[in-house]
């Protein structure tokens, strides 16, 4: 099956062998992984590309990656990806990061804009929408500015940018909150997969990378001192928002997530 993902420009975070192919998100919530994987020097092992969540994601449906931190819901595209290392982005509460913003209680909200960074995100919200809320409304792939929102107008809105949306609007859904108060169930945003063999000494390496990077969030912390977010606020979001370990619970709820996701009909815009 086709999709259509928008195209985003990635970056080459550094190239200096083409051995392996890694895809990371871009977004401060990687940046454990990224630290971990600078410490234990797999930047010289492997080509490492900064992309928003959906390139990644084309990536992977275009065998341009050997790795990918990608959106979950890939794994109803593709019947021969692989989840790889037991780290993930994922939530056991409020993930603070993937909201959707209002100006109106979720009964008048009429339009809902689609963050064109997101998969995962896209279709978690629609599930929210079908068979929670039970609420139909028209969706529009396409960023907004918060100033643009209208009245019966929400913006599903994912990633750093979050930050400077927060306290702006009356009306906020966390969408791992309202997924956890539905089924009880943890859910994982992106995974690391793979469609193609790689080592156990690859497997090897990233779970060391991932650990090392989550055991020294201090300095993660302050590797990120010029963003404009305080260190208080990081850390919280590293250590109550974000929860990396993708454990037996959060694979069951990412399994009940894909089988929603397959019952969805097909996004008309």
């Amino acid at each position: 099956m086709q999709v259509s993902i928008p195209s985003h420009d990635s970056t080459i975070y550094r190239t200096l062998t083409k051995s392996v192919v890694i895809s990371l998100v871009s977004y401060w919530n990687t940046r454990p992984f990224l630290y971990g994987m600078e410490h234990l020097g797999l930047q010289h092992k492997a080509q490492l590309l900064l992309d928003v969540p959906s390139a990644g994601g084309a990536r992977l449906l275009k065998n341009e990656v050997d790795i990918a931190l990608a959106p979950v819901i890939m794994l109803n595209q593709l019947s021969d990806a692989e989840v790889i290392t037991d780290y993930c982005i994922g939530a056991t509460a409020a993930v603070k990061t993937v909201n959707l913003y209002a100006t109106v209680p979720l009964e008048s909200i009429q339009k809902v804009y689609l963050d064109r960074h997101s998969l995962t995100s896209v279709q978690l919200l629609r599930i929210l929408f079908h068979e929670f809320w039970k609420k139909e409304v028209e969706w529009v792939s396409s960023d907004v500015q918060p100033e643009l929102l209208q009245s019966g107008e929400a913006a599903l809105v994912i990633g750093d940018k979050t930050f400077h949306w927060q306290d702006r609007f009356p009306v906020v859904y966390d969408l791992a909150e309202e997924w956890i108060r539905f089924t009880g169930k943890p859910f994982v945003f992106a995974a690391w997969i793979t469609r193609k063999p790689i080592s156990d000494e690859w497997k090897e390496q990233l779970n060391a990378a991932f650990a090392y990077g989550l055991s020294h969030l201090d300095e993660v912390v302050e590797s990120l001192r010029t963003t404009g977010i305080t260190a208080d606020v990081l850390m919280e979001y590293y250590t109550r928002h974000i929860s990396y370990q993708l454990d037996n619970s959060k694979r069951e709820g990412l399994s009940l997530y894909l089988q929603k996701a397959r019952l969805l009909p097909a996004l008309q815009y």
